[in-house]
Formats: C-alpha cells, sequence, structure tokens
C-alpha cells in the first residue's frame, strides 16, 4: 500500500496529488516491481513523479538547475514532512502547501 500527500498552491490554489511508495497493482510484474516517487530538487525546487523499477539507484539531475534531486518515497511507511524540501507549482512558481494525507492508496 502506498502513501500520498495532496497539496494546493497558496497564490493561484493549483491543486497536486502525489502518490508514493508500492501500491497493489505495482506487483503485477514480480520480477521487476515498481514504485512510485517524486524527485524534488533543493536548489530551485523543481520536481517530477516516476515510476522506477524499485532497484533503482540511478541519481537524477535537475532539467532546470542541473542540481542533484532528492527521491521523496514512502519505502519506510510514512514522510517526514519536516525534512522534506519545499515544493513549488508548475503554473505559477509559488509554493506548494499541504493540506492531506492520503494512507494506503491501491
Amino acid at each position: 500500500m502506498g502513501f500520498g500527500i495532496s497539496c494546493t498552491c497558496t497564490k493561484c490554489n493549483a491543486k497536486q496529488e502525489f502518490f508514493l511508495g508500492v501500491g497493489y497493482l505495482n506487483f503485477a510484474d514480480p520480477i521487476n516491481p515498481t514504485e512510485k516517487v517524486v524527485y524534488i530538487c533543493p536548489k530551485c525546487s523543481d520536481w517530477k513523479e516516476e515510476t522506477i523499477c524499485q532497484d533503482d539507484k540511478k541519481r537524477r539531475q535537475c532539467s532546470k538547475c542541473k542540481a542533484a534531486m532528492r527521491k521523496i518515497s514512502d519505502k519506510k511507511g510514512g514522510i517526514d514532512f519536516s525534512k522534506l524540501p519545499k515544493i513549488v507549482c508548475k503554473e505559477c512558481g509559488d509554493n506548494f502547501k499541504i493540506y492531506e494525507h492520503i494512507f494506503f492508496w491501491d
């Protein structure tokens, strides 16, 4: 079961949901199990969602500023929000505010 967060932009009210971790459907291929992750740039706060193989150790580089991106996943059964880098709205560039936690999304 996965974990998710819902966010709203503090300026334009755009909404974004992130569903992280391993859901039931991710076990469809037992040879290459996948998980959903978000990569966040700690420098410019750009982000991207990906579905990756669980054993993927590849580092991602920010397409905007070329800094190393930080992987946010649900492998430990939750997210420490105090250590989460800020997430910005792709519509207007303002900050997202996390307003809801989604448990067991699958």
